[in-house]
């Protein structure tokens, strides 16, 4: 087994069937989901147990196995992300993210990217606005993906004022089907473009409109996301 290093995000433990004290750990990464044996981590003294919080971002260092269907074995956990688990809102937002990864089996970078940039603002009153973040960046990874910084339909920069996701993304005013609020407008572009602008503007009223958007948009091409 050759020895790697690399930082990932915890999905889940499971007891494994090699020994009382072992678990099987869930893991996403930027090459998708994996599984690695970790060997004592159920005893009392276990560093490794404390630093694999679930939904944190953990560095690892694993022996991988080179043997297809063979499991990779952990070597060290090091914890990286600060959750606060006390609070049950970020409770809330870990166990509907891990609930979203954990239908993302094969590597896409940008998904693993956006949940370890919403780590930096949980506990803030922003987090059901984290999770519209975090559902946004998986449209690429179905074909799916929309215009958003262009008319969708002549590639203008200028005037725009309608966003459609069934369109593909924004339209201008030649093209717009309504006008939108400049607000619900602005929302979407810092959504896609900076995170901290993004929960900035954004009430919870535009949220709840465009992750109902967004469902929608899904749901309409056959993908039905927890």
């Amino acid at each position: 087994m050759a020895e790697k290093i690399m930082q990932v995000v915890v999905l889940d433990i499971k007891n494994s069937p090699s020994s009382d004290n072992d678990a099987i750990v869930e893991v996403y990464s930027k090459k998708g989901i994996f599984f690695l044996l970790a060997k004592g981590i159920n005893k009392s003294e276990s560093k490794n147990r404390t630093n694999l919080q679930l939904g944190s971002l953990v560095e690892i260092e694993f022996f991988q196995a080179r043997i297809q269907n063979k499991m990779s074995l952990l070597k060290k956990a090091t914890l990286i992300s600060d959750i606060d688990y006390a609070n049950r809102f970020n409770l809330i937002y870990i166990q509907k993210a891990i609930t979203l990864l954990k239908q993302f089996p094969k590597a896409y970078y940008p998904l693993f990217e956006s949940y370890v940039n919403t780590l930096n603002y949980l506990g803030i009153g922003k987090n059901s606005l984290l999770f519209t973040f975090l559902l946004s960046h998986t449209l690429n990874y179905f074909g799916l993906g929309v215009n958003v910084s262009k008319c969708c339909e002549c590639n203008s920069p200028s005037n725009l004022c309608d966003f459609k996701f069934y369109k593909g993304g924004f339209l201008c005013g030649t093209h717009m089907v309504n006008q939108r609020w400049t607000k619900e407008l602005k929302s979407i572009y810092y959504m896609y473009h900076d995170i901290k602008i993004f929960l900035q503007i954004c009430i919870s009223k535009v949220n709840q409109t465009i992750l109902c958007e967004l469902k929608e948009y899904l749901e309409e091409n056959g993908i039905f996301l927890n």
